[in-house]
């Protein structure tokens, strides 16, 4: 996932933050298996794959 939001950088202007959800045991017990999970403002936008439908529709929503 991150490799393909980092294809999306020119697209969007955005600040990538990756956090271990192991490192955490709040975010294993509520993320674990949705891993990984692309967060926006505390809003999950998607998990496991990149949806760029999601991405978008995110982005029009803040932008």
């Amino acid at each position: 996932m991150v490799a393909a939001l980092e294809a999306l950088r020119s697209r969007y202007s955005f600040t990538l933050e990756v956090v271990d959800v192991d490192d955490d045991a709040a975010l294993e017990q509520r993320y674990g298996h949705l891993v990984p999970v692309l967060l926006g403002n505390g809003q999950e936008i998607c998990h496991y794959h990149l949806d760029p439908v999601a991405l978008d529709a995110y982005f029009a929503n803040i932008l």
